[in-house]
């Protein structure tokens, strides 16, 4: 029976919504509600594909103002015949720097004070002076191998992956960074080797690391340019259609050879 009232002689009538027509608000906010869901989700992941890009820009970087601007010319027990002269980025090992593993599926890159003697006695190009210095990253240490200065590492955010530009066989990117000053002139100049060095092993192992780095500079290119892509899927063997690029420019002297590059040049793709 329908509920009446009277105002003024009008006659009103109250009656609720039909089943029709709350079906179809709750269809067409259900739809809404999808709608900002997915695109928030879209946005979210958006963010943390480019902090993921600009954190592993940003790291490149920062090794580039530390070799610029070293905190001390001596080593950790403050010998002053050695001087720090670079850093040397690797990636791909297995092992952490404390020696365990590096778990299946994850990506650890790591840096390293390069030291070497104080006096240079080689002459030539910049590897040539550096082997005249007898380089190293490690030292002997009354029988056990040891970092000789700094050593740290990077993980990429997100749990996403720094590959290779070749989307089919490598699930991360493997090869090592050399960046460097020159002895005499104080130029930094960056060299790259597809070899990686299994540091954190040798030094696991106690390994004799005595001419580790030196008889790897045999390896390292300079002028070359490097491109890293960061893939948003992880370690997976991707298309190629998300992974963005960074770039490390041919003959690199400072951190503005770390370049974000845009789609239209996109070596990742």
């Amino acid at each position: 029976m329908k509920s009446l009232w009277y105002n003024g002689g009008m006659k009103r009538v109250r009656r609720g919504f039909t089943l029709v027509e709350v079906a179809l608000f709750l269809s067409v906010s259900g739809l809404l509600f999808i709608g900002i869901a997915a695109g928030v989700q879209n946005s979210v992941w958006q963010q943390r594909v480019n902090d993921s890009v600009q954190s592993f820009a940003e790291f490149l970087k920062t090794v580039y103002s530390q070799v610029s601007n070293p905190q001390g010319a001596g080593t950790t027990g403050g010998r002053s015949d050695k001087a720090i002269y670079g850093k040397l980025i690797s990636f791909g090992q297995g092992y952490r720097l404390n020696g365990d593993p590096v778990p299946s599926g994850e990506q650890e890159i790591f840096v390293y004070d390069v030291i070497g003697n104080a006096k240079s006695t080689g002459t030539g190009g910049t590897l040539d002076l550096l082997k005249g210095l007898d380089p190293n990253v490690v030292v002997d240490d009354s029988g056990t191998i040891k970092f000789a200065g700094m050593a740290e590492s990077y993980t990429p955010r997100w749990f996403m992956a720094i590959q290779s530009t070749n989307k089919l066989i490598a699930k991360f990117y493997s090869g090592t960074i050399l960046i460097v000053r020159n002895p005499r002139s104080g130029t930094v100049n960056t060299f790259m080797s597809n070899n990686v060095l299994q540091i954190n092993e040798y030094v696991k192992e106690n390994s004799n690391t005595g001419s580790l780095i030196r008889n790897a500079l045999n390896n390292f290119e300079a002028d070359k340019i490097v491109n890293f892509c960061i893939n948003p899927d992880g370690n997976v063997v991707s298309s190629g259609m998300n992974r963005r690029n960074v770039r490390l420019l041919a003959g690199a002297h400072n951190a503005s050879g770390v370049v974000v590059v845009g789609d239209e040049d996109n070596a990742c793709k």
